[in-house]
């Protein structure tokens, strides 16, 4: 391919915002599925760098269509990104800073350990001392949760709000966000249903 060639396929690819190129990535993205809208952002980066070496390496005498060969490229770059932030996710997957946090505070790691699910609805009506007073329902709910997320469930029950429990239990916005965030969790609050 000449120069000329080249410079009209990036042409063509790039026009109207990369319209052409973002109708071949945009069903790759989807098949991976669970893609932030930022990671959008980076996969048509990523498409448009194997666009650049796919238009360098392409070699018209070969039996394939630049479509074909740009479109598999796209696929086998795709792949290597995700097994890549895969492996990262896998390799990393608690922040530094809470674990700092966790060392830090006078609590048990077993008590910080996260799980995810919104039971201020479920206690807001409930004004409760002990455990034997919940439902069935409610009594495995609480099984689910490590202690600490008892702890602040039997507090929200009791009224308390955010900041009570939080000097009530000597935790972190952070560690408190962490523990709501999971006892709101799908897994956790649909035994209550």
């Amino acid at each position: 391919m000449d120069l000329m060639q080249k410079e009209k396929i990036l042409e063509e690819y790039c026009l109207n915002d990369m319209l052409k190129l973002k109708q071949i990535c945009y069903p790759k993205i989807c098949k991976i599925g669970g893609i932030s809208y930022m990671d959008y952002d980076d996969l048509y980066s990523i498409a448009l760098d194997v666009l650049r070496d796919s238009v360098e390496k392409y070699d018209d005498l070969q039996n394939c269509k630049f479509s074909t060969f740009l479109s598999n490229n796209i696929t086998n770059k795709f792949d290597t990104y995700i097994s890549y932030m895969n492996r990262k996710k896998r390799k990393c997957p608690v922040k530094m800073e809470y674990l700092d946090e966790l060392i830090e505070e006078d609590v048990s790691l077993g008590e910080k350990i996260p799980s995810n699910f919104t039971i201020e609805n479920e206690l807001s009506d409930k004004i409760i001392c002990s455990i034997d007073d919940f439902s069935d329902k409610m009594k495995k709910y609480l099984s689910r949760l490590s202690k600490l997320q008892v702890k602040i469930a039997m507090l929200l029950s009791e009224g308390y709000n955010q900041q009570e429990i939080m000097e009530e239990l000597h935790i972190s916005n952070t560690v408190y966000t962490d523990n709501m965030h999971t006892m709101r969790a799908y897994d956790k609050i649909r035994i209550l249903y």
